[in-house]
Protein backbone atom coordinates (compact mmCIF):
# COMPACT_ATOMS: atom_id res chain seq x y z
CA UNK A 1 0.00 0.00 0.00
CA UNK A 2 1.04 3.88 0.11
CA UNK A 3 2.25 3.16 3.01
CA UNK A 4 5.58 0.54 1.73
CA UNK A 5 5.64 2.74 -1.23
CA UNK A 6 6.58 6.09 1.53
CA UNK A 7 8.94 3.38 3.23
CA UNK A 8 10.55 2.40 0.25
CA UNK A 9 11.33 6.13 -0.95
CA UNK A 10 12.55 7.02 2.13
CA UNK A 11 14.97 4.26 1.86
CA UNK A 12 15.74 5.41 -1.56
CA UNK A 13 17.64 8.73 0.64
CA UNK A 14 19.14 6.80 3.50
CA UNK A 15 21.01 4.40 0.57
CA UNK A 16 21.67 7.64 -1.43
CA UNK A 17 23.60 9.55 1.38
CA UNK A 18 25.08 5.75 2.27
CA UNK A 19 26.82 5.70 -1.15
CA UNK A 20 27.73 9.60 -1.31
CA UNK A 21 29.26 8.68 2.25
CA UNK A 22 31.43 5.48 0.64
CA UNK A 23 32.53 6.99 -2.29
CA UNK A 24 33.87 9.65 -0.36
CA UNK A 25 35.71 6.96 2.21
CA UNK A 26 36.53 4.94 -1.27
CA UNK A 27 38.27 8.20 -2.72
CA UNK A 28 40.71 8.93 0.25
CA UNK A 29 41.07 5.23 0.64
CA UNK A 30 42.80 5.21 -2.86
CA UNK A 31 44.30 9.02 -2.24
CA UNK A 32 45.87 7.52 0.83
CA UNK A 33 47.06 4.54 -1.17
CA UNK A 34 48.39 6.27 -3.91
CA UNK A 35 50.73 9.07 -1.55
CA UNK A 36 52.46 6.14 0.23
CA UNK A 37 53.52 4.19 -3.28
CA UNK A 38 55.22 8.16 -4.50
CA UNK A 39 56.89 7.69 -0.90
CA UNK A 40 58.27 4.66 -2.00
CA UNK A 41 56.12 2.41 0.09
CA UNK A 42 54.68 -0.55 -1.33
CA UNK A 43 50.77 -1.10 -0.38
CA UNK A 44 48.36 -3.62 -1.35
CA UNK A 45 44.57 -3.51 -2.01
CA UNK A 46 43.23 -3.47 1.45
CA UNK A 47 39.84 -5.34 2.77
CA UNK A 48 38.80 -1.78 3.99
CA UNK A 49 38.59 -0.53 0.01
CA UNK A 50 37.03 -3.93 -0.57
CA UNK A 51 34.35 -3.25 1.75
CA UNK A 52 33.76 0.00 0.18
CA UNK A 53 33.45 -1.18 -3.07
CA UNK A 54 31.00 -4.00 -2.48
CA UNK A 55 28.89 -1.58 -0.58
CA UNK A 56 28.76 0.66 -3.46
CA UNK A 57 27.84 -1.77 -6.01
CA UNK A 58 25.18 -2.71 -3.43
CA UNK A 59 23.72 0.61 -3.34
CA UNK A 60 24.01 0.99 -6.88
CA UNK A 61 21.85 -2.15 -7.54
CA UNK A 62 19.07 -1.09 -4.77
CA UNK A 63 18.75 2.19 -6.47
CA UNK A 64 18.23 0.70 -9.71
CA UNK A 65 15.79 -2.33 -8.32
CA UNK A 66 13.31 0.70 -7.09
CA UNK A 67 13.89 2.95 -10.07
CA UNK A 68 12.88 -0.28 -12.44
CA UNK A 69 9.58 -1.64 -9.96
CA UNK A 70 6.75 0.45 -11.36
CA UNK A 71 5.21 0.80 -8.00
CA UNK A 72 7.33 3.29 -6.68
CA UNK A 73 7.06 5.34 -9.75
CA UNK A 74 7.67 8.10 -7.06
CA UNK A 75 11.71 7.35 -6.85
CA UNK A 76 13.00 8.69 -9.91
CA UNK A 77 11.52 12.33 -8.89
CA UNK A 78 12.58 11.91 -4.94
CA UNK A 79 16.36 10.92 -6.96
CA UNK A 80 16.01 14.14 -8.88
CA UNK A 81 14.77 16.08 -5.99
CA UNK A 82 17.39 14.81 -3.27
CA UNK A 83 20.49 17.34 -2.75
CA UNK A 84 23.40 15.43 -0.84
CA UNK A 85 25.99 17.10 1.53
CA UNK A 86 29.70 15.84 0.96
CA UNK A 87 32.62 15.91 3.48
CA UNK A 88 33.82 18.84 2.15
CA UNK A 89 30.86 20.82 2.66
CA UNK A 90 29.55 21.23 -0.58
CA UNK A 91 25.65 20.14 -1.51
CA UNK A 92 24.87 19.24 -5.07
CA UNK A 93 21.66 17.36 -6.42
CA UNK A 94 22.02 13.40 -6.41
CA UNK A 95 21.55 13.26 -9.77
CA UNK A 96 24.15 15.63 -11.08
CA UNK A 97 26.90 14.13 -8.35
CA UNK A 98 25.85 10.46 -9.43
CA UNK A 99 26.39 11.47 -13.31
CA UNK A 100 29.56 12.96 -12.37
CA UNK A 101 30.99 10.13 -10.58
CA UNK A 102 30.28 7.59 -12.88
CA UNK A 103 31.27 9.29 -15.79
CA UNK A 104 34.59 9.21 -14.03
CA UNK A 105 34.68 5.96 -12.89
CA UNK A 106 35.14 5.74 -17.13
CA UNK A 107 38.08 8.25 -17.08
CA UNK A 108 41.73 5.89 -17.36
CA UNK A 109 39.77 3.81 -19.96
CA UNK A 110 37.11 6.12 -21.78
CA UNK A 111 39.30 6.80 -24.89
CA UNK A 112 39.55 2.76 -25.46
CA UNK A 113 35.94 2.67 -25.08
CA UNK A 114 34.86 5.33 -26.83
CA UNK A 115 36.99 4.16 -29.87
CA UNK A 116 35.56 0.42 -29.68
CA UNK A 117 32.48 -1.03 -31.17
CA UNK A 118 31.65 0.97 -33.88
CA UNK A 119 28.56 3.40 -34.33
CA UNK A 120 25.58 0.52 -34.19
CA UNK A 121 24.10 -2.85 -34.43
CA UNK A 122 26.81 -4.49 -32.43
CA UNK A 123 24.36 -4.72 -29.17
CA UNK A 124 23.13 -7.37 -30.95
CA UNK A 125 26.08 -9.64 -31.60
CA UNK A 126 27.06 -9.36 -27.84
CA UNK A 127 26.86 -12.96 -25.87
CA UNK A 128 28.00 -14.94 -23.19
CA UNK A 129 29.84 -16.74 -25.65
CA UNK A 130 33.44 -16.41 -27.30
CA UNK A 131 34.19 -12.87 -26.09
CA UNK A 132 37.44 -11.93 -25.78
CA UNK A 133 39.53 -10.80 -23.06
CA UNK A 134 39.34 -6.77 -22.61
CA UNK A 135 42.55 -5.07 -22.81
CA UNK A 136 44.35 -5.64 -19.14
CA UNK A 137 43.17 -3.53 -16.96
CA UNK A 138 44.58 -2.56 -13.69
CA UNK A 139 42.48 -4.18 -10.24
CA UNK A 140 41.02 -0.38 -9.87
CA UNK A 141 40.42 -0.06 -13.29
CA UNK A 142 38.37 -2.85 -13.26
CA UNK A 143 36.49 -2.11 -10.52
CA UNK A 144 36.18 0.89 -11.85
CA UNK A 145 34.59 -0.54 -14.63
CA UNK A 146 32.23 -2.71 -12.84
CA UNK A 147 31.18 0.62 -11.34
CA UNK A 148 30.55 2.58 -14.30
CA UNK A 149 28.60 -0.40 -15.45
CA UNK A 150 26.30 -0.71 -12.44
CA UNK A 151 26.06 3.18 -12.63
CA UNK A 152 24.76 3.52 -15.97
CA UNK A 153 22.29 0.78 -15.58
CA UNK A 154 20.54 2.87 -13.07
CA UNK A 155 21.43 6.17 -14.99
CA UNK A 156 19.29 4.41 -18.16
CA UNK A 157 16.69 3.16 -15.80
CA UNK A 158 16.25 6.81 -14.51
CA UNK A 159 16.23 8.52 -18.40
CA UNK A 160 13.87 6.09 -19.24
CA UNK A 161 10.08 6.75 -20.05
CA UNK A 162 7.96 3.41 -20.60
CA UNK A 163 4.78 6.11 -21.60
CA UNK A 164 7.10 8.11 -24.12
CA UNK A 165 4.98 8.75 -27.18
CA UNK A 166 6.07 10.07 -30.28
CA UNK A 167 9.18 10.51 -29.06
CA UNK A 168 8.40 13.62 -26.63
CA UNK A 169 8.93 12.24 -23.24
CA UNK A 170 7.21 13.15 -20.11
CA UNK A 171 9.14 16.93 -18.11
CA UNK A 172 10.46 15.05 -15.47
CA UNK A 173 12.10 12.52 -17.99
CA UNK A 174 13.27 15.24 -20.10
CA UNK A 175 14.69 17.34 -16.91
CA UNK A 176 16.38 14.42 -15.90
CA UNK A 177 17.99 13.35 -19.19
CA UNK A 178 19.64 16.97 -20.03
CA UNK A 179 20.97 16.82 -16.06
CA UNK A 180 22.55 13.45 -16.68
CA UNK A 181 23.80 14.82 -19.77
CA UNK A 182 25.19 17.70 -19.11
CA UNK A 183 27.71 15.94 -16.11
CA UNK A 184 29.13 14.17 -19.23
CA UNK A 185 31.35 14.84 -21.64
CA UNK A 186 31.33 16.32 -25.25
CA UNK A 187 33.32 15.74 -28.21
CA UNK A 188 35.63 18.22 -30.04
CA UNK A 189 33.21 20.09 -31.88
CA UNK A 190 30.86 20.81 -28.42
CA UNK A 191 28.54 17.83 -29.39
CA UNK A 192 27.25 15.50 -26.37
CA UNK A 193 28.48 12.34 -26.23
CA UNK A 194 27.40 11.27 -23.11
CA UNK A 195 24.80 8.89 -24.45
CA UNK A 196 27.12 7.24 -26.47
CA UNK A 197 29.67 6.76 -23.42
CA UNK A 198 26.84 4.82 -22.08
CA UNK A 199 26.56 2.69 -24.37
CA UNK A 200 29.89 1.86 -25.08
CA UNK A 201 30.55 1.64 -21.65
CA UNK A 202 27.42 -1.52 -20.94
CA UNK A 203 28.73 -2.64 -24.20
CA UNK A 204 32.53 -3.35 -22.40
CA UNK A 205 30.79 -4.30 -19.23
CA UNK A 206 29.12 -6.60 -20.91
CA UNK A 207 32.17 -8.46 -22.56
CA UNK A 208 33.96 -7.57 -19.38
CA UNK A 209 31.13 -9.63 -17.37
CA UNK A 210 31.12 -12.51 -20.42
CA UNK A 211 34.84 -13.06 -20.03
CA UNK A 212 35.05 -13.05 -16.12
CA UNK A 213 31.63 -15.01 -15.59
CA UNK A 214 31.17 -17.28 -18.68
CA UNK A 215 27.98 -18.61 -19.38
CA UNK A 216 26.64 -17.88 -16.02
CA UNK A 217 26.87 -13.80 -17.26
CA UNK A 218 23.42 -14.20 -19.33
CA UNK A 219 21.27 -13.43 -16.28
CA UNK A 220 23.23 -10.06 -16.31
CA UNK A 221 23.49 -9.34 -19.94
CA UNK A 222 20.66 -10.16 -21.42
CA UNK A 223 18.81 -6.86 -19.22
CA UNK A 224 21.44 -4.89 -20.19
CA UNK A 225 21.30 -5.30 -23.70
CA UNK A 226 17.69 -4.37 -23.98
CA UNK A 227 18.67 -1.16 -21.98
CA UNK A 228 21.56 -0.55 -24.81
CA UNK A 229 18.82 -0.64 -27.08
CA UNK A 230 16.61 2.14 -25.43
CA UNK A 231 19.35 4.23 -25.17
CA UNK A 232 20.36 3.92 -28.69
CA UNK A 233 16.93 5.57 -29.59
CA UNK A 234 18.06 8.66 -26.96
CA UNK A 235 19.76 10.63 -30.12
CA UNK A 236 21.18 13.75 -28.64
CA UNK A 237 18.49 15.08 -31.53
CA UNK A 238 15.74 13.56 -29.76
CA UNK A 239 16.79 14.45 -26.80
CA UNK A 240 16.98 17.97 -27.11
CA UNK A 241 13.58 17.93 -28.76
CA UNK A 242 12.11 16.17 -25.99
CA UNK A 243 13.53 18.90 -23.22
CA UNK A 244 12.51 21.51 -26.14
CA UNK A 245 8.99 20.15 -26.06
CA UNK A 246 9.03 20.21 -21.80
CA UNK A 247 10.36 23.80 -21.67
CA UNK A 248 7.48 24.77 -23.74
CA UNK A 249 4.85 23.24 -21.63
CA UNK A 250 6.16 24.47 -18.51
Amino acid sequence: GSSRATSCLTGVTIILHHLRRMVDVQQELRRKRGDRNEGGEKTSYDDREKHCYDVVIFCLNILTNVVEMAAFNGARKQIFDLMLPSEAGKISSSMSWLASWLTGQTASYRDTVMKSFGDGGESDSLSADGADKPRDLKKEEEENLVTAGNGFILLAYLMKDDGEAEGVADELTCRIRRTILSEMPTDEEGREVGVTLMIKTLKAFCNFCSWSMGPLSVAVITPVLKLIMDLEKMTPERVEASACEASACT
